[in-house]
């Protein structure tokens, strides 16, 4: 979208340092004159282009001699536009192409089984993949500068310039079947999910301030389940 009645050279550019973090900035403010005019035009953009490069690899190998396992490894970069259907003529809206917001440069998973004797079965997983990227902010309010457009947020670096955590979790699992007459079995399963109780930080605040970076969520702990399938 452009906001076709005012376009970009209405707004000028204001360095300031934003009260609450000490950061300084570039704001733009709008001319006092078209505030509040607005006529968006929406249409393609060549910036709006998503761009993805990769390549993942399979390693398998089949159950034989008791054993399986299966991995993968993807590797790649997602590049877009990351403000959508913001106004193309507003340069506030800073570092416009970055990576996209679930953009995961590296990923990989293992799955693994060895079968016992008396049936008895052990099986886990593995996976690494690296945290997502972040997208560093300060607000910028009347407490810092007079804007017209009263409150403005600028992101202060590409997206992508700092991440969450790489997350690396395990899981394992035991079961042993029974066969009875008939056809009747029953297969108890002991299954511990997120095994060394890796509580990596998923979210944290990103505008610069007395919060930036405080955790707002971890991966779930480590859980044990105890169940029994029964075919009849």
């Amino acid at each position: 979208s452009r906001n076709t009645l005012v376009p970009t050279d209405s707004y000028t550019p204001v360095v300031v340092t934003e009260r609450n973090s000490g950061q300084t900035v570039t704001v733009y403010n709008l001319a006092p004159s078209l505030r509040g005019r607005f006529d968006f035009l929406f249409d393609n953009n060549p910036g709006l282009n998503s761009a993805f490069n990769g390549a993942d690899f399979t390693v398998q190998k089949r159950l034989s001699n008791r054993w399986m396992v299966l991995s993968g490894l993807s590797i790649g970069k997602n590049v877009g536009d990351i403000y959508g259907t913001a106004d193309f003529n507003n340069p506030n809206f800073t570092f416009r192409r970055s990576v996209i917001e679930f953009d995961v440069p590296v990923s990989f998973k293992m799955s693994a089984a060895y079968q016992f004797p008396y049936d008895i079965s052990l099986s886990g997983n593995l996976q690494h993949f690296t945290g997502f990227p972040e997208e560093d902010q300060v607000t910028v309010g009347s407490n810092s500068v007079a804007l017209t457009q009263v409150t403005q947020t600028i992101d202060i670096a590409p997206r992508g310039t700092n991440r969450l955590p790489s997350v690396n979790v395990g899981d394992l699992a035991v079961k042993r079947l029974f066969k009875f007459p008939r056809g009747v079995t029953a297969e108890p399963a002991l299954e511990l999910f997120n095994l060394t109780n890796a509580n990596t930080v998923q979210g944290r605040v990103t505008t610069l301030g007395p919060a930036y970076q405080r955790a707002t969520s971890i991966m779930r702990g480590r859980m044990l389940r105890v169940g029994v399938n029964v075919k009849f």
